[in-house]
């Protein structure tokens, strides 16, 4: 129950179900921005490796070079995994969880709902909508633009810098 608590409190933090929920056109389109910038991050974290593995050669650092290449090709494989997985797996529990609490909100308008349940609501209903042959091709696109788009977009919100608090610059007299 503890860890169930947990995580219910990460995804509200996050705000991840409110995302797809709140601004669906926005999630979308952070999911097309993370589908191409993960890969393309890829992309120059390989070459920024394999150029400093080649300045070390030349600079008869050979030792180094081991270590660059394993530490480059950890990071890319480590970024590759972490798409893969959010998508295989997250983007399908986000948006179901957002569709479980839309879902929950018409019936069950201003009684509390509790989020794994709403999850399992969700997911149940994607599982429904995909086992239709020409719907499940375009619902696992959305899916997977809008669940690893709220990932992403959480990720760049997380990384933003945030502004100090502004300090009362009027010293107090007595």
């Amino acid at each position: 129950k503890e860890r169930r608590r947990l995580a219910t409190e990460i995804l509200e933090q996050l705000g991840l179900s409110e995302r797809i929920t709140g601004r669906p056109w926005a999630s979308l389109g952070w999911g097309l921005l993370t589908w191409v910038g993960v890969p393309f991050g890829i992309l120059l974290l390989t070459v920024a490796w394999i150029l400093l593995a080649v300045v070390l050669g030349v600079l008869s650092l050979g030792g180094l070079v081991g270590a660059v290449v394993t530490v480059g090709l950890l990071a890319d494989a480590a970024l590759a995994l972490a798409l893969i997985l959010s998508a295989a797996f997250l983007a399908w529990v986000i948006v179901g969880l957002g569709i479980g609490q839309f879902t929950f909100s018409r019936l069950l308008a201003g009684r509390e709902i509790d989020r794994l349940i709403a999850v399992l609501l969700g997911v149940f209903l994607l599982v429904l909508a995909t086992s239709i042959p020409i719907l499940n091709v375009i619902i696992t696109i959305l899916v997977l633009l809008s669940g690893v788009g709220v990932l992403g977009w959480a990720v760049y919100d997380g990384l933003k810098p945030r502004s100090q608090p502004v300090l009362n610059e009027t010293p107090e007299h007595p």
